[in-house]
């Protein structure tokens, strides 16, 4: 069966905006002409293996971002969404999940490891209004042995309600005392220690035991943590090379008997195609990931756990294994660790492509995605491993009366319907995007340009009418609106960073943008003449006017409305509003979250949005914002002696 990984990048809905396309076949491969099993049939085990081999199956979940429930999605079938033809789909959910889990288990009993590469909470009603404490209490009913600390863990703050005067780091802290498997993190330092933090529930690594065998996990927190986080987390925390922190804890580990060692990071990596784990040609080698892989001398790690691209890697890197497994839990990545007890030592690593936690197949498929056409409708039980996948509930224990009040309040419809998906194709602007800034418009009229960062749209928002979870799901962060006041020459180059690609893309209103993906691939300046050439001075933007095509004056001032996160500096908008005199910019601290402004417009306008003349979510006088080559990942095609320092804002 043809199939399209498009489709399945396309229902990660956020991911979209940061990814083009994968292989198109999904079947288990494994590394060095080795053969696995394909479509269903159970993966090599014991009973296959090579006598005096154990097997051990490590399960990873990453960026799951509180989606402890099944998804409502879009699948889409053509590549890299130029056309909107696909299908709905439900899809993933932690019930669901164990049910896979529990097909695991019965292969491999005690060998069966699940990890995940961090940003756990940030993203959902269920999990949000609780700081993240309902997802671990869905974790630990999974199983997890451990988890990488990821860059959102930070987005909560204190630990409550009122944050005055207590510690900003609070929540996250909360979460470590709570769970009963560990947060790992071996390159986070305490700037008041210099060491390694070592709160509660914390640690670089861990060491478990299973069937005799030692197996040794170490975390990591991508280093991009400070630069697209709120302040107190940069002026608190150091985040050091991840590579640092593996060849510093990996011989200790070792030295206390660990006989399999496994990196758990939340840092990732790209890559169009899958069919070859050897063939890195469709994939971004200046990625996070890549950069560790091939920091580390052979033997370092017997695998790398990755995160925070929320795309799928399953290839090798400097003969390290490496595996990415998508988002929001709507999949899960699968290694099959081969142990030999005769020579002690590992010696295979299969990897298992990200298997999609379907709810169903459809008749005369073997998925529930990856089509290139739209598959027969009727639905037939998932199977998985030759047997019938059945969703596991547990839920309705974990939840109380209030976690039962937020889920009912969830649902609430706030008056709008989208009469088709509010989610961006090529050759068109962010419907949300265009929504939102029209919004902050209408409500903060002292303003006549709104910006907003694409990296802050999280979903987006299927046919039909909008809940108030669709509206939390797209903007789950606690931003405020903001005012700021710039000369035209800073508001260009504040545009210049926000079009760099590395946030993201910018969504406008009041200005015309032309961009050029592929302009500027290997930097041509070092903008701000420190010696580094980093992906926010790549210079892809063209040209920038007001949105009558009237030229942006340099002297002139100009007011647009934006978040707090961006007003404050977020996304390197420091790297120019530091030189911005502070009274220019008005924090809008007393007013609603920039969510609750849209729920609240929504409301008082009961529209029918998405429409092909709809001037809320398509604006008026063709785009806003023009891309040129916008499947091309920036900087890909530049030579890694030139390559600049990656950010991403996932």
């Amino acid at each position: 069966m043809k199939r399209n990984v498009v489709s399945l990048i396309c229902w990660l809905s956020f991911a979209v905006l940061m990814v083009s396309g994968c292989s198109k076949n999904l079947e288990t491969t494994a590394p060095a002409g080795r053969n696995t099993a394909d479509k269903g049939a159970a993966p090599k085990t014991e009973a296959t293996a090579d006598a005096d081999d154990l097997v051990f199956a490590i399960v990873q979940s990453n960026d799951v971002h509180g989606y402890i429930l099944p998804r409502r999605l879009f699948a889409y079938i053509a590549e890299k969404k130029k056309s909107p033809q696909g299908y709905p789909l439900e899809i993933g959910g932690v019930e669901w999940f164990k049910g896979y889990l529990d097909i695991l288990a019965q292969h491999y009993g005690d060998r069966m490891v699940l990890l995940d590469g961090g940003d756990m909470f940030q993203g959902t009603m269920i999990s949000n209004q609780f700081e993240g404490a309902t997802v671990v209490r869905a974790m630990e009913r999974l199983g997890y042995a451990a988890a990488a600390v990821g860059n959102h863990e930070f987005d909560y703050g204190a630990d409550g309600a009122e944050a005055e005067g207590k510690d900003p780091l609070g929540a996250l802290k909360a979460r470590g005392k709570q769970a009963s498997f560990p947060f790992l993190t071996a390159n986070l330092v305490s700037k008041e220690t210099g060491e390694v933090v070592d709160w509660e529930g914390f640690a670089p690594y861990t060491i478990i035991e299973r069937e005799g065998v030692k197996i040794g996990i170490i975390g990591g927190t991508t280093v991009d943590t400070p630069n697209i986080s709120k302040p107190h987390v940069a002026e608190k925390l150091e985040f050091r090379p991840l590579s640092e922190g593996l060849k510093k804890f990996a011989p200790i580990v070792r030295e206390q008997g660990a006989q399999i060692v496994i990196g758990l990071l939340h840092a990732g990596g790209k890559c169009e195609d899958w069919e070859n784990p050897e063939d890195q040609s469709t994939c971004d080698i200046h990625e996070e990931l890549w950069e560790v892989a091939n920091e580390l001398e052979p033997g370092t790690v017997d695998l790398l756990v990755g995160g925070h691209t929320h795309s799928f890697v399953f290839h090798k890197v400097n003969g390290v294994p490496i595996m990415e497994s998508g988002a929001k839990g709507t999949a899960f990545g699968l290694a099959r660790i081969h142990y030999s007890k005769k020579q002690k030592k590992v010696t295979l690593v299969e990897m298992q492509r990200p298997v999609p936690v379907c709810h169903y197949f459809f008749k005369g498929e073997d998925s529930c995605v990856f089509f290139d056409h739209l598959p027969n409708p009727e639905k037939v039980p998932a199977t998985f491993l030759g047997q019938q996948v059945k969703k596991s509930p547990f839920l309705d224990e974990i939840f109380t009366a209030e976690h039962k009040r937020v889920l009912e309040e969830s649902t609430a419809l706030l008056g709008p319907e989208a009469v088709a998906n509010l989610d961006k194709l090529d050759g068109t602007d962010h419907p949300m995007g265009m929504l939102v800034n029209q919004v902050l418009l209408d409500t903060y009229p002292k303003a006549s340009i709104a910006i907003f960062n694409e990296s802050g749209l999280r979903a987006s928002i299927i046919a039909g009418k909008i809940s108030v979870e669709d509206v939390f799901q797209v903007f789950p962060f606690d931003s405020k609106p903001a005012y700021v006041t710039v000369t035209g020459q800073q508001l260009s180059d504040l545009l210049r960073i926000s079009a760099s690609g590395a946030h993201g893309g910018p969504v406008v209103r009041g200005l015309r943008l032309d961009i050029d993906r592929m302009a500027d691939e290997c930097i041509a300046e070092d903008w701000n003449k420190d010696g580094v050439k980093e992906d926010w001075e790549r210079k892809l933007l063209l040209s920038a006017t007001l949105e009558d095509g009237s030229p942006i004056a340099p002297e002139a001032e100009y007011t647009f409305v934006t978040t707090s996160y961006l007003a404050a500096g977020g996304s390197d908008f420091k790297r120019v509003l530091k030189n911005v005199s502070q009274d220019k910019i008005q924090l809008l601290q007393e007013e609603p979250s920039i969510r609750d402004v849209v729920m609240q417009w929504m409301r008082k306008n009961p529209v029918k949005l998405g429409g092909p003349n709809d001037p809320i979510t398509r604006g008026t006088g063709g785009l806003y914002v023009k891309i040129k080559n916008p499947d091309h990942v920036p900087g890909t095609t530049c030579p890694v002696e030139n390559s600049s320092k990656k950010t991403h804002n996932m």
